[in-house]
């Protein structure tokens, strides 16, 4: 089948990324993990979405189809891209992390703010 030839092809090269299809939880997943990847489109219109972040935010690489996996990963060979997405990845985990702490730090307002006026949550 094209999977079992594309695995083969693939396998020659020496590195870890995850190849899977282009969905937001995949792409945040690898992103959270500071995991190189490479998404295929998955042909499901709520993830088309997905590939395009992915392109303009450079945070990994994009394939239209299960037959340019081959060609991204002899690209994810490059130093220099690997770098790149490494780097932003981690500007992206460092937004998330920054808005995270200021919702708890709301959160955490809201909470004492319930105890001082005895509000039940």
């Amino acid at each position: 089948s094209e999977f079992i030839a594309l695995l083969q092809e693939v396998s020659a090269y020496a590195s870890s990324a995850l190849i899977a299809k282009s969905g937001p939880n995949t792409m945040f997943e690898a992103i959270s993990l500071g995991m190189p990847m490479i998404l295929f489109r998955s042909g499901l219109p709520q993830e088309e979405w997905v590939g395009t972040y992915i392109q303009d935010n450079l945070v990994g690489l994009y394939a239209e189809a299960l037959s340019d996996v081959a060609q991204s990963v002899k690209k994810l060979h490059d130093p220099h891209i690997q770098r790149e997405i490494k780097a932003r990845q981690k500007g992206i985990r460092s937004s998330l992390s920054t808005l995270a702490k200021g919702r708890l730090r709301c959160l955490g307002d809201a909470f004492g703010h319930a105890l001082s006026e005895n509000i039940a949550l």
